[in-house]
């Protein structure tokens, strides 16, 4: 089940609803981000470690991104290639994990999908504290209020 809230700026009138986490239809992303990757849409780096490893997992999970150059916020789909930890071997071959984590120490990451700014093009960075990040307009404080659950 996902989470979210809404996040409101003290002093313009900037406000975003953020829905992160997982909910039922994440399996099926999980599941075309692991095409995707077998394909090569994800890049060459991603499909090589894909068939290079068996057993690998995708984790994905929808998380608070923010800019370092222009302060943009977006939330998107986080997207990990797992592999199995040593001496792990999962009951089923499945392309798809859900779950903050990873297994409780059953998969480790092998690579992360970079996500790029739309408005200025710089690397974003996953928000450490998603209830606690700057306006993106005047880069004043943002609260955020309620509580979402979704699904």
């Amino acid at each position: 089940m996902g989470y979210g809230f809404t996040l409101q700026c003290k002093h313009c009138d900037y406000e975003q609803r953020v829905l992160l986490g997982a909910g039922f239809l994440t399996q099926n992303l999980a599941k075309q981000a692991y095409n995707d990757m077998k394909a090569g849409t994800y890049g060459a780096e991603f499909k090589e470690a894909l068939e290079g490893t068996p057993y690998a997992a995708v984790h994905l999970m929808n998380e608070l991104f923010v800019c370092p150059d222009c302060g943009e916020l977006t939330v998107e789909p986080d997207v990990l290639l797992c592999a199995p930890t040593e001496g792990y071997v999962p009951e089923c071959a499945m392309p798809a994990l859900l779950g903050p984590e990873l297994g409780d120490g059953e998969y480790t990451v092998l690579l992360t999908k970079t996500h790029t700014c739309a408005k200025c093009g710089a690397v974003m960075n996953k928000a450490e504290n998603p209830r606690k990040v700057a306006c993106p307009r005047c880069r004043g404080e943002l609260t955020a209020s309620g509580m979402i659950m979704w699904d």
